[in-house]
């Protein structure tokens, strides 16, 4: 008989991590330590954290094109309107 035989536990919305900030992944009988990029993508797969909230190492505001983006507003606008 296993604890699946005797209670359900419905996965967690949210990353669990111990006393150490070290979150770990449970794997057959055993826990797996997770990595950072693992522990990322998990964040992320449980809306924890979102790829567009994450900075661009070295980017300026001189790096965005502001009549691309003055052009995707209008559409935008447009779309909502309809």
């Amino acid at each position: 008989m296993t604890i699946e035989d005797v209670m359900e536990i419905p996965a967690s919305s949210s990353l669990h991590t111990n006393q150490a900030d070290e979150a770990f992944v449970r794997v057959g009988d055993k826990s797996r330590k997770l990595t950072f990029d693992e522990r990322v993508q998990l964040m992320y797969d449980k809306g924890e954290r979102y790829y567009e909230d994450t900075a661009v190492y070295g980017a300026t505001i001189d790096d965005i094109d502001i009549p691309v983006l003055s052009a995707m507003k209008v559409s935008m606008k447009r779309w909502v309107q309809k």
